[in-house]
């Protein structure tokens, strides 16, 4: 899961199990933020980032799942 969504500031992304990667992406595709996490939940500062639509990556073992966040 992924919280809140419009965010501001924070978001917060949980998962049953551990996430190994986090990237972020623009609406143009554009590699914003890349991280390696190694836990279930992580939080992360978006507080400077422009307003608009990204996608999180996230990898989790084998798996991958993109999420869509706004930035209010």
């Amino acid at each position: 899961t992924l919280f809140p969504n419009p965010a501001q500031h924070k978001i917060t992304i949980t998962n049953l199990s551990i996430i190994d990667k986090i990237e972020v992406y623009s609406m143009i595709g554009q590699n914003i933020l890349s991280t390696e996490e190694h836990s279930k939940t992580f939080t992360l500062d978006i507080s400077s980032f422009s307003k608009g639509v990204y996608f999180f990556k996230l990898y989790s073992g084998k798996n991958s799942k993109t999420l869509k966040v706004v930035k209010e």
